[in-house]
């Protein structure tokens, strides 16, 4: 692995890669493809890359070697523009991050050399922390500007994609240059995985400003030690006082049992009822008690609820702007073809999925969402 490597800035990054994969690998050339924030394409610039790369500066996802890469996590071996290419994933616990390309010089390769394989996963790790001290990756994501609701909520997101052992978990929101009222957040411990999945009303800074006080009281309660009966409370006192100005939350709060899935508990506040998939099998709606919504000002007590998890199991969440795309003077997206494409897309992992999902929504609408449409698919490992 590379040694002495120095992340205190972007500028002498690429030809130290360069240099290492040289002697390691036969680099004659290295960039890094990020993803945009809409995932339909991989992006580079200038600060990203050295040495010989192809001419390409943008591929799409869809159909290409590097999509087909960044999608299902499998490095590929492809000749471009005369010369071997090495792509693998930049991936940190399944957040993907994009892809890194190696060029090689010297003898037909048959197969990816595992050094670069490595830097990936190293490439993966560093980018995502690289977001905490440079804007460059926030960059190559974007390709046009982004609203300033959009960027308190996309702040506000923890990974868009985590595994462990126990389980997997991805979320993916449209649309992603205007996203105010949506948001998501969990938390992996040694024990529970702590979800919770938020809609507020209205768009714009009103619906940010309510998601963000929903996520900020969400992770309070939760790390002080709190049931998710007091999470629930304390984000309903916190935007109680904001009801007649900024309106409501919708929300739902899972705690699942990462050792014993079916001691798994939720809170339903008005939101939209889960789909589960058990094994293979078809895509249900499941029955919840509904209370009010975080936010009414109303009298209300809260109970968690058992929602049944077991191994093999896949839970998706959603809001209502998924089933409620709707083209001008037609039909709307619906339950039923959400059904149908969390099917279709049963063996592919959550990030994946969500991607799909959220992305065939805004097709189905053929322009900008009209309101933000959120998923988040659960997977309990059989």
């Amino acid at each position: 692995m590379m040694e002495r490597l120095d992340t205190s800035g972007l500028s002498g990054l690429m030809p130290a890669l360069l240099e290492h994969l040289s002697t390691t690998a036969g680099a004659i050339g290295v960039r890094l493809l990020i993803a945009d924030i809409e995932a339909r394409r991989l992006e580079t610039r200038e600060g990203l890359q050295a040495g010989a790369s192809p001419r390409s500066q943008l591929i799409e996802i869809e159909d290409s070697v590097h999509g087909a890469v960044y999608a299902d996590g499998r490095p590929a071996l492809s000749t471009i523009e005369g010369h071997a290419v090495a792509i693998v994933p930049m991936n940190a616990r399944h957040e993907r991050q994009g892809v890194l390309e190696v060029t090689l010089g010297g003898d037909t390769r048959t197969e990816v050399p595992e050094e670069v394989e490595s830097v990936g996963v190293l490439f993966g790790y560093l980018v995502t922390a690289g977001d905490l001290w440079t804007d460059e990756f926030h960059l190559a994501r974007r390709v046009r500007e982004m609203s300033l609701a959009a960027e308190i909520q996309w702040s506000l997101l923890p990974l868009a994609a985590f595994e462990s052992p126990e389980i997997s978990i991805a979320g993916a929101l449209e649309p992603a240059y205007e996203v105010g009222g949506d948001a998501f957040d969990y938390a992996c411990g040694p024990r529970t995985l702590t979800l919770g999945v938020f809609d507020s009303m209205g768009h714009g800074l009103t619906a940010a400003r309510l998601s963000s006080l929903c996520v900020a009281a969400f992770r309070n309660a939760r790390r002080a030690g709190r049931s998710i009966e007091e999470q629930a409370d304390r984000i309903h006192q916190t935007l109680l006082p904001a009801f007649d100005d900024e309106g409501y939350s919708t929300g739902v709060i899972f705690s699942i049992d990462l050792r014993s899935p079916g001691e798994t508990m939720v809170i339903n506040g008005g939101h939209e009822r889960p789909f589960l998939q058990r094994d293979e099998g078809s895509a249900e709606l499941i029955e919840l008690v509904a209370d009010i919504p975080f936010g009414m000002p109303f009298a209300t007590s809260r109970h968690a609820q058992p929602f049944p998890l077991q191994p093999g199991d896949r839970l998706t969440l959603f809001t209502d702007g998924v089933i409620e795309a709707q083209p001008d003077g037609g039909e709307m997206f619906g339950l039923d073809a959400l059904a149908r494409l969390l099917e279709e897309f049963r063996g592919d992992p959550p990030r994946e999925t969500s991607r799909r999902v959220t992305q065939a929504a805004r097709d189905h609408r053929a322009a900008n969402l009209k309101d933000d449409a959120t998923v988040v698919i659960v997977d309990i490992p059989g």
